[in-house]
């Protein structure tokens, strides 16, 4: 049940490999013809992204356009090309010299961010933005122990970082520090309470500890504020579930046990 709530949590989204990508950006089918078609046909981009080629509804001028407007690629698939930029799960690679074979995630060098973080640090201590990343990578390879000095130090600089709050939230229920998350979730409330996201974690955290009012209360607040958000149908399930007397909830340990660490070189500061 923890690994499922620190999940739910994290309001984790998958995201595709850069492999994967490529496998479907513009590979044509076996035994297709490669067909001839204007650019501003196929894709958007600067050149056509403007109000003479606007179909409603629209962005603005030069802006994002709706999806499968022009013709799709010869997987089917509509703008893959062009429109908006794509999101990988790993990190960028110019050439994709050296990355696994397999088409697996590429994650670059670990222990060289690290040491680079920490030198940027070194030349700028004062900018919260260089702890948060830090902490981040350290969230990556599963050091939230590593992790936590940094979201302090970020949330010290600047009280206003609300996705420090909400990562510390998230880094600290390894450790069983229920009523920290809480705190930093409640943090995040404050800063964006029309946000649902914040609401519906602290939401089924309450829940997962067998608080159903307050779970309750949040829970119908992040449908309140946006019956369309990423985890809507969830939070309707956990709605449901606490307003049909839902009395088999199991409380969360008085610990979570240790998480797994990895130790970087570099850090010191």
């Amino acid at each position: 049940m923890f690994r499922s709530l620190i999940l739910l949590i994290a309001l984790i989204i998958v995201l595709p490999v850069t492999g994967e990508q490529l496998e479907v950006l513009d590979g044509p089918l076996p035994g297709m013809e490669f067909v001839t078609i204007p650019a501003g046909d196929f894709c958007w981009f600067r050149g056509n992204a403007n109000e003479d080629h606007w179909q409603e509804p629209h962005a603005d001028e030069n802006g994002t356009q709706p999806v499968a407007t022009r013709y799709p690629n010869p997987w089917g698939l509509f703008d893959m090309n062009g429109n908006v930029k794509e999101w990988c799960s790993d990190w960028y690679h110019p050439t994709l010299k050296g990355t696994p074979a397999d088409g697996s995630r590429y994650m670059g060098d670990y222990s060289q961010a690290e040491l680079d973080y920490t030198e940027a640090i070194r030349l700028d201590p004062a900018n919260p933005y260089l702890y948060f990343t830090r902490a981040t990578l350290c969230g990556t390879v599963r050091d939230h122990q590593g992790a936590i000095p940094d979201y302090d130090r970020t949330i010290e600089l600047d009280t206003t970082y609300f996705m420090a709050h909400h990562l510390r939230g998230i880094a600290m229920l390894f450790f069983g520090r229920y009523e920290e998350t809480l705190a930093d979730f409640s943090v995040e409330i404050e800063l964006h309470p029309d946000v649902p996201e914040p609401w519906f974690a602290r939401g089924t955290l309450y829940y997962e500890m067998g608080q159903l009012e307050p779970a309750l209360s949040d829970i119908e607040m992040a449908l309140e504020i946006d019956s369309l958000f990423t985890y809507w149908s969830q939070a309707r399930s956990l709605r449901e579930r606490i307003l049909e007397g839902d009395c088999k909830v199991q409380r969360l340990p008085l610990r979570a046990g240790r998480a797994k660490t990895a130790t970087f070189a570099g850090k010191g500061s």
